[in-house]
């Protein structure tokens, strides 16, 4: 697409230069002359196309980066994802939504055993979800994802600080997870997208 906006802008630009060039070489100019002056405009054309088709190829260049770089790179410890486990998941869409103006998009769990809402709040990626508590005991709450290189080795380190693993670690569509407790009995949940 940025190659043909390319030539577009380079065909335009050269256009241009030889309607001007044309009209301001007399009739009565010899032949020669006529020939010269249009070679030279032709010339100055090209020169004009490139920079107008440079200056095409960094606009589209940058909007194509600024996507790249409104996702900027994960490092360990990040918060990744905000999960809310609810009692009623569709009373805490609607309020959620009052409150911060979050933009919703509903999925199936990929269980089938319920929906899955996702939360966005303007920017280009998702940061979140809520979905109906996975039991009577399972506590509602919000439940924080961070990202990781490894799980299965950040629950064996979560262990050896003196954390609780809650659920072994589980690959997922989007990665690899796994739940935790922190010594004071805080959940969590790690994450690490695949390899």
């Amino acid at each position: 697409m940025a190659k043909k906006k390319t030539a577009a802008a380079k065909k335009a630009a050269a256009n241009t230069t030889k309607k001007t060039v044309k009209k301001s070489v007399s009739k009565a100019a010899p032949k020669t002359a006529k020939k010269s002056i249009e070679k030279s405009a032709k010339k100055a054309a090209k020169k004009v196309a490139k920079k107008v088709a440079k200056k095409v190829e960094k606009k589209l260049a940058a909007k194509a980066n600024s996507a790249a770089d409104a996702a900027p790179a994960m490092k360990p410890g990040d918060v990744c994802w905000s999960e809310l486990n609810s009692s009623n998941p569709a009373l805490a869409e609607t309020f959620y939504k009052k409150l911060f103006g979050w933009k919703t998009t509903e999925s199936q769990l990929p269980d089938g055993t319920g929906k899955y809402v996702m939360l966005n709040n303007g920017g280009p990626m998702d940061f979140g979800g809520i979905m109906q508590q996975m039991g009577p005991d399972a506590p509602a709450g919000w439940l924080t994802y961070f990202y990781v290189k490894n799980v299965d080795a950040s629950l064996t380190q979560i262990e050896s600080l003196g954390g609780r693993v809650l659920a072994p670690a589980m690959d997922i569509s989007m990665g690899r997870i796994g739940f935790a407790a922190d010594p004071a009995g805080a959940h969590f949940a790690v994450f690490a997208p695949p390899a």
